[in-house]
């Protein structure tokens, strides 16, 4: 596989959006922590794990965290020897982010090499284009990228057994989706399933090559995920464990019966059956002239009697009306199906551009297709930027270690030692903890050298009883028996009618807008660098509303060292 300016262009975008919003949120959490006591902790003592005091409602897979895990470990040692905590956090998140990359690449090259190798040789190049224009300019799927969701792990798999697909090799495809739902996310097992039944009633694989590919898949997997998960939740889980009685672990079995056998799910939320549909996956494909070209792409379908396309297609359709009957929704339960429509769109692009000098219907659509993808990808840009101001949890911590006077105690400490200075206590509450306060945020300094001692009780009862013992406090309630020493925003909305305000203004007067532009430049690559950046900050403040979520108080009684 030759690189090209596409396959840059999608590790920029995940470098990029990974620099942009380098904190973490509660979804990402239980990977995030895993990875990183791997990384500090090794697999040979797991008492200081992060799942063994907070596990969660259902257990979640190792496997994933201990892949990355042992990439971080490897790396930390032997290249990153003085890296802090946050770096490899970073490293680790990199990590994903190229993986998940690098599969992007292998789509969008078999889809190139298949066309290529078809009655249509001429368009495998131009869908391939069109494909990573629309899938790169998308915000959900860049973006999260490199975030340690359960379904972003399993997406390497998954767009891996897409390309297989679109290069007919169905069994590998099946095999592949297997893997991935009995490891990572057991929906995908649903998506394994309709994509076999297709394969199956169109005649594509025979009977017992479907059974064993799936098969082979499920028992790979399934011993994977038991093998690595059996070892680290062998103290137990918290959710019912059928195979408790024989010691083993099964996360996504407990996770499918906690969820939909049990019902559970529901108590995160219902929404409605057009959910998916209406909401989520126009969201997730951004670019509404995108949705329009899903259809189209749909019919026109270069692959011929082949049809493969037309079969993942109605795949991914199958898939999201199937699993809309479950009452509980969110975008990353339907995240594998954006390949494919996005895939679907392109070829419905590319017989518009194919056809653009024959009628100036054409022409326009090109040229609409061109320019809507363009400013889908500004606007994921500045979705980005927003997005950054959403995880006060991470900016809390960096704060606090910030605070003068927390700066000059754990000198003193370091100074001194524990017999002539007393730790810091700070307690750490659960929305802080959901918002991006994790252990890859605790200072690697202070908390090896006792400097720091980080509560996160959730209990009232025994939190009542530590209280007196905080020197400072990082929760989202006001506390007035105590001192504030630093607030922490977060994003509450986007001021839609300045934003429009603005761009109004913008498209009146190009001349001076472009003006200011280049004034504007000019400062930022002259000597007035802050001056840009305050002229910048005034506008995006217009825009970009925020207010304090997370305040950092310390004890009145408290003594500077």
């Amino acid at each position: 596989m030759q690189l090209d300016h596409f396959d840059y262009m999608v590790i920029v975008m995940v470098g990029f959006y990974l620099t942009l919003a380098p904190f973490t949120k509660v979804e990402e959490s239980f990977n995030m922590q895993a990875i990183h006591d791997i990384v500090y902790f090794g697999v040979s003592d797991l008492s200081k794990y992060d799942h063994v005091d907070f596990p969660g409602v259902v257990p979640r897979t190792f496997v994933g965290a201990g892949v990355l895990g042992i990439i971080a470990r490897g790396l930390k040692g032997a290249v990153f020897k003085g890296a802090m905590k946050f770096d490899i956090q970073l490293l680790t998140r990199g990590a994903l982010g190229i993986i998940n990359a690098v599969c992007f690449m292998f789509l969008r090259h078999s889809i190139a090499d298949f066309f290529t190798l078809s009655r249509y040789p001429n368009l495998g190049n131009i869908i391939a284009s069109f494909f990573a224009a629309f899938q790169f300019s998308q915000f959900h799927m860049i973006y999260y990228a490199s975030r340690t969701l359960p379904n972003m792990m399993a997406m390497p798999l998954v767009t891996f057994a897409l390309s297989k697909a679109v290069a007919g090799e169905f069994e590998s495809t099946i095999t592949l989706l297997a893997v991935a739902g009995s490891i990572f996310r057991v929906e995908i097992l649903l998506l394994t399933a309709i994509f076999t039944v297709l394969c199956l009633v169109q005649r594509r694989v025979y009977l017992s090559k479907a059974v064993v590919a799936g098969l082979k898949g499920a028992l790979i997997g399934s011993t994977i995920s038991i093998g690595v998960d059996s070892y680290f939740w062998q103290n137990g889980t918290p959710s019912f464990n059928p195979l408790e009685q024989f010691k083993l672990v099964f996360p996504e079995l407990q996770g499918f019966i906690f969820n939909v056998i049990e019902g559970n799910s529901s108590e995160w939320g219902v929404s409605p059956y057009s959910q998916y549909f209406l909401v989520d996956l126009p969201k997730l494909i951004l670019n509404p002239v995108v949705l329009l070209l899903i259809p189209y792409g749909y019919i026109k379908d270069p692959s011929g009697k082949r049809g493969h396309l037309r079969l993942l297609g109605l795949t991914a359709t199958i898939y999201v009306a199937i699993y809309s009957l479950q009452p509980h929704k969110e975008w990353r339960f339907i995240i594998y199906t954006v390949p494919i429509f996005t895939l679907l769109a392109a070829v419905g692009a590319t017989s518009i551009w194919e056809k653009r000098n024959t009628n100036k219907i054409y022409m326009v659509g090109s040229v609409i297709i061109i320019l809507t993808t363009f400013l889908t990808f500004v606007l994921s840009c500045f979705m980005g930027s927003i997005s950054s101001f959403n995880y006060p949890g991470g900016f809390a911590l960096e704060a606090f270690h910030d605070l003068p006077e927390v700066a000059k105690h754990t000198f003193h400490f370091g100074e001194r030692g524990q017999a002539y200075v007393d730790p810091i206590m700070v307690h750490v509450d659960v929305p802080t903890c959901m918002t991006g306060a994790i252990r890859f945020g605790e200072s690697e300094d202070f908390t090896e050298s006792g400097a720091i001692i980080y509560d996160k009780t959730e209990d009232k009862e025994t939190l009542e009883d530590l209280w007196d013992g905080f020197d400072y406090v990082i929760t989202a309630e006001k506390r007035p028996d105590m001192d504030l020493a630093d607030t922490i925003t977060a994003l509450t909305r986007v001021d839609a009618k300045e934003a429009l305000r603005t761009f109004s203004a913008a498209v009146k007067d190009p001349s001076g807008t472009a003006n200011e532009f280049v004034r504007v430049l000019k400062l930022a690559f002259g000597e007035d660098v802050n001056d840009a950046y305050l002229e910048l900050e005034k506008v995006w403040d217009r825009i970009v509303v925020t207010e304090p979520a997370l305040f950092i108080y310390k004890r009145k009684e408290s003594q500077e060292v």
